[in-house]
């Protein structure tokens, strides 16, 4: 096995871990039927995402650094399958002003989180 795949794996476990801290956290302080945990998480991926590939993009990283956060970490804390799942419910569940607001906030927001991040570091 190559040794970039265990970075990949170390970093994704460790992502994957916060995304679920977070999302049991958020789910439990705010009570609402938005899928808040989601969107933070994705929001903070594509924020540290920017931060870390307009860091690159100036300065010179390891390949198992770029590949432990940018594939691992950001790769496990973000996540599309449950924002998926939780805009189908919404969908199911007729609740379409939040299905709307989930799909374009976490677009649009998710694009300017990394934008911000990218510029933050150049």
């Amino acid at each position: 096995m190559k040794l970039s795949y265990l970075f990949i794996f170390i970093g994704g476990g460790l992502g994957s871990m916060c995304r679920y801290a977070l999302s049991d956290w958020s789910n439990q302080k705010f009570q609402t039927d938005f899928p808040i945990g989601t969107f933070l998480s994705n929001m903070i991926a594509s924020l540290a995402f920017g931060l870390i590939a307009g860091y690159m993009f100036k300065n010179s990283i390891s390949e198992q650094l770029s590949l432990f956060l940018l594939a691992g970490f950001c790769g496990g804390f973000s996540t599309f399958s449950t924002f998926s799942k939780e805009n189908f419910f919404l969908m199911q569940q007729g609740q379409y002003w939040l299905l709307s607001s989930n799909l374009l906030l976490s677009i649009a927001f998710g694009i300017l989180c990394f934008f911000v991040g990218w510029i933050i570091v150049r």
